[in-house]
């Protein structure tokens, strides 16, 4: 089972654990992390990537499909 350890979030602690040294992927844990917590210092990006999540949510009325859509974001970082 994987879950939070420490001050690092679930998605952190599976880099680490599965040995994932990739930037976007450090990036996207930091964001999770914020987004997952009421920490105030937040890194600039995690506004806008809360506003891309809540648009597509909002937007897309099949759950299944926020991932796909979703990916070409992540793919990205």
């Amino acid at each position: 089972m994987y879950c939070q350890a420490g001050i690092r979030g679930t998605f952190e602690e599976l880099l680490k654990r599965f040995e994932l040294e990739n930037n976007g992927l450090a990036l996207s844990g930091l964001l999770v992390h914020y987004l997952d917590t009421t920490e105030r210092a937040r890194p600039p990006e995690t506004t806008g990537f809360k506003r891309f999540l809540a648009g597509l949510m909002g937007n897309i009325t099949d759950d299944e499909k926020v991932p796909a859509t979703a990916s070409a974001l992540f793919e990205g970082l």
